[in-house]
């Protein structure tokens, strides 16, 4: 059933990206009532270590064909959500002054660094496993006094709930502006030559 259950999580978190409204959604696919109510079950028995586990496991497994996963799992650590108004009124006015794409988690994350100026605002790259807890994403976000902002995803914006796993490795603001002048919106993490195989 776990495979079952990983593919109805994917299947909602592809929703997500593609500007499905989150409310909408999950009332259409409580009409198919035997695997609604599976999944829901299955999610709220998963405990936050579970979901690490769980995305610690998929990194391993898809590192030897991603070598920016191998790299996050090799310097990155587990990152920290927090829901505070500071955070939340920091968040929200980030994500509500950039005009962000759900497919575009680099872009969105360099944009917002570009665009601010502050000390506490770091850029992160590294893997994440959506609340929807189907399959990991190789993923960008900022991090506003090492809190994670969601910036790319919308049913997690801005502050992500606790039940979304986000683990990787901080760029500074000037490698991570000075290698989008070079190549684009790209993981940093990855050599011109990984990016070519990758994305050519």
């Amino acid at each position: 059933m776990d495979n079952e259950y990983s593919a109805v999580g994917m299947y909602l978190n592809v929703l997500e990206q593609y500007g499905f409204d989150e409310k909408e959604t999950m009332e259409q696919f409580k009409e198919n009532d035997d695997i609604f109510s599976g999944y829901v079950k299955w999610l709220d028995n998963l405990t936050i270590e579970d979901r690490k586990n769980r995305a610690m496991n998929q990194a391993q497994d898809r590192a030897h064909r991603s070598p920016h996963i191998k790299k996050y799992i090799e310097n990155g650590n587990w990152r920290k959500i927090k829901k505070n108004d500071k955070i939340n009124l920091f968040a929200e006015k980030l994500y509500n002054g950039i005009n962000s794409d759900a497919r575009r988690c680099y872009e969105n994350s360099t944009k917002s660094i570009k665009a601010i100026n502050n000390e506490n605002l770091s850029y992160f790259e590294g893997f994440a496993l959506p609340k929807q807890a189907g399959r990991i994403v190789a993923h960008s976000w900022v991090e506003f006094n090492d809190y994670v902002i969601e910036l790319t995803w919308p049913w997690h914006a801005p502050t992500p709930p606790k039940e979304t796993i986000y683990y990787g490795v901080s760029v500074s603001k000037e490698d991570i502006i000075n290698s989008v002048y070079k190549r684009g919106f790209t993981p940093y993490y990855l050599t011109d030559e990984e990016i070519a195989n990758e994305f050519g």
